[in-house]
């Protein structure tokens, strides 16, 4: 599971709400490396590409495909 929205609501699931959701259904997650990011702490957008591109957390031997970014305070943003 990567996303879910809900169509009686009009919004996107927060990302405690989506884990609880796949736990309840026995559905795999997709894998959450941070719940915290600032941009700062990749040391600006070189240190952020280099992030995106190091192995797969699912697959040591092969490359991430990237990381997506979330807003917990709008779930609709994402990048």
């Amino acid at each position: 599971m990567f996303d879910v929205y809900n169509t009686v609501t009009g919004k996107y699931l927060t990302g405690i709400e989506r884990v609880a959701l796949a736990n309840l259904l026995g559905l795999k997650h997709c894998p959450v490396i941070s719940t915290s990011v600032i941009l700062a702490q990749f040391g600006g957008i070189d240190g952020l590409l280099k992030f995106a591109e190091a192995k797969s957390v699912l697959n040591a031997k092969t490359e991430r495909e990237g990381v997506v970014f979330k807003c917990e305070s709008d779930p609709g943003i994402s990048f």
